[in-house]
């Protein structure tokens, strides 16, 4: 069953899980979702935070997977 009205948390739900939209893309989403977590390594490596790396791997860890269950339950069960 999906929800009809989405909330602002529903769109930050489905920024998450879909890597800032990058699984959005017409071509190669999965592609694009690779280079956006490059882009992020690279930033925070550029930042001096390799001692943070264990703690981002985590925290997108915990948010993806609390992500993509809020979006399932928005859209609800997709296959492709």
């Amino acid at each position: 069953m999906a929800i009809s009205k989405k909330t602002p948390t529903d769109y930050l739900a489905i920024f998450i899980a879909t890597g800032g939209g990058a699984g959005f893309m017409p071509k190669a989403p999965g592609t694009a979702g690779a280079l956006a977590g490059v882009l992020v390594y690279l930033g925070m490596q550029a930042a001096g935070a390799n001692a943070y790396f264990l703690h981002a791997i985590l925290l997108v860890l915990f948010a993806g997977t609390v992500a993509a269950h809020r979006v399932e339950s928005i859209w609800g069960h997709v296959c492709w």
